[in-house]
This record gives C-alpha cells, structure tokens and sequence, in this order.
C-alpha cells in the first residue's frame, strides 16, 4: 500500500470528523441565538392574545380569531427573527475557531481549512463547553401558557352564564308534527300536503339547538302552528257540513223534498266542497271524488247506502280534525255541554254544586233569508256606534269666492271669530309664559 494513499484516506477521515463537530457546534449556538429573540415574541404575543381572550369572552363572541391569530404571529415572528439575528449565526469557520480555542489546537483545524498543514487526528471527547439553560428557557414558554389559560378560565363580572342547549323543541313544533301524524294515519288529507308541511317543520328543527328558541325561530314556529291550526279548523268544519248535508240527503231518499231545500243543500255542498279542495290542507282525493258525486238534484248516482257510507267516512274525518285540535274550539274559555250538569255536595257553606252549563241544539229554520235588525231607542248607544244610516246629496255653493292677494282673507270675521281664544291649565299657561313674552 502507497503511504501517501494512507495519509490521504486517514487526513480525509480527519477532515470530516472536525468538520462534523464544527457543525453541531454552530446549530447549537444558532438556536440559542433564535431562541433569545424568538422567546420574548411569544410572551408578548400571550399578553394580547389574553387580552383578546378576555374582550371577546365579555362579548360572548368566538375565540377562533384569537387563536387563528396567535398561530399567525408565532409563525411570522420567527420568520423575521431568522431573518434579522441571521449577522450573530455561527458559519463553519467561527466553529473551527472555536474547537482551536477550546481544545487548544494552536489554529491547526482553521489551518487545515484554509489548506495548510494536515487535519488533527480526531480525538475522543469532543465538547463545546455551553450548556443550555433550561430556566431561562422555559419560564417563557410556561407563562406565555399559562396567562392564555388563564383568560379562559377567569370569571368576568356581569358575564352571563352560558346557557345548557336545549333538548326539547318548543312545544308548538311538537304539536304540529302530532298533528300530522294523526292526519296521515286517519288518511283524511292529501299526502303531498302533509310532506310539505313536514318540511317547514324539519327546516325549523334542522337549526342549531342553541336557535331553537330565538325570537325569529319562535315566531316562525308560532306562525306555522297558527296557520296549521285555521286549516284543521276548516277542514273539519267543511267536512262537518257536509256530513250534516249528507244527512239530509238519506232523510230526502225516504220523505220528500223541496227545490227549494235540495237547492239550499246543493249550495252549501258545493262551497263545503270548493273549500276542501282549495285550501292549505286539502282533501283526500279519493274521498273528493265520492263527494263530488253528491248531485241533490238528481240522487240516482249514489245509494242510500252509499250516503251512509260516506257520511260515515265524513264523520270519522271530521272526528280526526277534532282530536288534532282538542275539545276547544280557537280560544275558548269552557265548553258547553248538551246537558245539564249533576249537583254536586258543594264547599263549605253549601251551594249546590256548579251552576248548570247547557246549550240547546240549534234551531233549523229552513230559510236562507237575512233580515234587517232595527232598533229606535239610542239612549244605550255606545260611543263610535252607528246609530243609522241614510242618503242624500251633498250641498254644493254655486257663487264662487271672490279672489284676493296672497296671504289676505276676504272675510276679517265676526264677533269671537276674529280672536283665536284657547283654554289652556294652570300649567300650561305657566309654561307658555315661560318661552313666550
């Protein structure tokens, strides 16, 4: 072996071996170097986002800007510390320099590099002699931490309290989507219907828990029950009076009838009929079309079993409208009772029991006839009352006014028309008197 080949492979092994060294001594001193700059841009960035933390917390607002933020302003500060402390980084000359003067190499390694004289055989301990200090390292850090902690925790005066989500819908959703329930299992309204009411509802639901209950969601929800409650209401009326012309209807097959009847009973199925068909929450269509073929004029297309049948199918309608809505009908106070009610042994002090509520079957008069109510006597008129009406021409003055310069009237006036008098209070007087010499 040529022993000028060994002194090259064993000075190139010496080469590297230094060179390796000088390189871990610089990334030390470098990140020491960042370090002491970059710190103080964290503690700094902790105090406002704090102070962010805490403004935001007392306006009940998100934090996702704070934190959004925060990032952002660690990321750029230690970009530009980078940039400015990078004239105080170590490069691999300062590194050589700095094992020469440590290990007491007499300049033999930045020699080597500068291509006089061979490399120092590597030694076995090599060391740079800088320790870190954790200490001032870490109280940052930990503070910046803690501070940023701490104004999410800390309690602010007059802050409400964040209140639970709720797990209930308001009442009225609840009640609207049992009443379409009932509706789709009695089959007594158009399926499409009942989807679309449905959906009005699940836009309502599929809000956040916490808008359940804002004012705009509660009106909104409000309204829809509102409206759903009219169209039920309708619904069973119209359905109710066509039950009851149904009735009529059997009892004509058996007995006769008038035109003047079967003309009465044509006009109020045929409205009955326009109303379920046009309204918010229409008919089944298949029990429609069995209405629709109710002719009271010529009763031959329908059998009296047929009209049992389907006064039957009305009635039970009509009963499905009515468990929807309850006993009450829009607001009212009591129900009436066909009957008279049973005395009970009463309170203390006797009585008798409540007093009767009873209400009598109304009276079918047979006539589409109004007339006129008149009444002479307006001593128990009240103010705002219309007491009576009449007609006539108005009085219209022929001559006309003779014309004058502007800001002039023809007619000065007479007597105590010529003075704008006004009774005025005490007070009032006292006041005018105050503004006005």
């Amino acid at each position: 072996v040529c022993p000028h080949k060994v002194a090259g492979m064993s000075n190139s092994r010496a080469e590297h071996f230094w060179k390796r060294r000088a390189r871990i001594l610089c990334l030390r001193h470098n990140a020491a170097v960042w370090l002491s700059g970059w710190l103080p841009v964290v503690l700094m960035s902790a105090v406002a986002a704090a102070c962010g933390i805490l403004f935001l917390r007392q306006h009940e607002a998100s934090l996702d800007i704070v934190w959004k933020g925060l990032v952002g302003i660690l990321v750029v500060g230690a970009v530009a510390v980078l940039l400015v402390r990078r004239k105080a980084y170590f490069q691999m000359s300062d590194g050589l320099v700095r094992l020469d003067a440590i290990l007491k190499l007499n300049s033999r390694l930045t020699a080597a590099e500068a291509g006089v004289g061979a490399w120092p055989e590597p030694v076995s301990a090599v060391r740079d002699r800088w320790q870190w200090r954790w200490d001032r390292v870490l109280w940052q850090v930990v503070a910046a931490a803690v501070l940023v902690y701490a104004a999410t925790l800390v309690p602010i005066p007059g802050m409400a309290a964040i209140p639970p989500k709720p797990q209930m819908p308001p009442v009225a959703w609840t009640e609207v989507e049992t009443w379409i329930d009932t509706l789709k299992n009695e089959e007594v309204v158009e399926p499409d219907s009942l989807e679309n009411l449905r959906g009005q509802l699940d836009a309502l639901r599929r809000q956040e828990p916490e808008a359940w209950y804002d004012h705009a969601s509660l009106e909104a929800g409000d309204n829809l029950h509102a409206e759903t409650t009219q169209a039920i209401r309708d619904l069973q009326q119209n359905l109710q009076a066509a039950a009851d012309q149904a009735s009529k209807l059997i009892a004509s097959s058996d007995q006769g009838i008038s035109d003047h009847e079967l003309q009465a009973i044509s006009q109020s199925l045929s409205g009955a009929l326009q109303n379920m068909a046009s309204g918010r929450l229409p008919l089944n269509a298949e029990l429609l079309k069995k209405l629709q073929k109710m002719d009271p004029k010529s009763l031959k297309p329908m059998s009296a079993e047929q009209l049992a049948q389907l006064k039957q199918q009305l009635q039970q309608g009509s009963g499905a409208c009515k468990k929807c809505l309850g006993d009450g009908q829009g607001g009212e106070m009591m129900t009436l009772q066909e009957g008279p009610l049973h005395a009970g042994k009463g309170g203390l002090g006797g009585g008798g029991g409540p007093a009767p509520l009873t209400a009598k079957p109304p009276t079918d008069l047979h006539t589409t006839t109004t007339d006129t109510v008149s009444n002479d006597d307006i001593s128990r008129a009240l103010p705002g009352e219309v007491v009576a009406l009449s007609t006539g021409a108005h009085s219209v003055e022929k001559t006309a006014p003779a014309a004058v310069e502007g800001g002039r009237v023809a007619d000065p006036g007479q007597g105590g028309e010529a003075v704008w008098k006004n009774s005025l209070t005490p007070q009032e007087r006292e006041t005018v008197a105050r503004f006005f010499q």
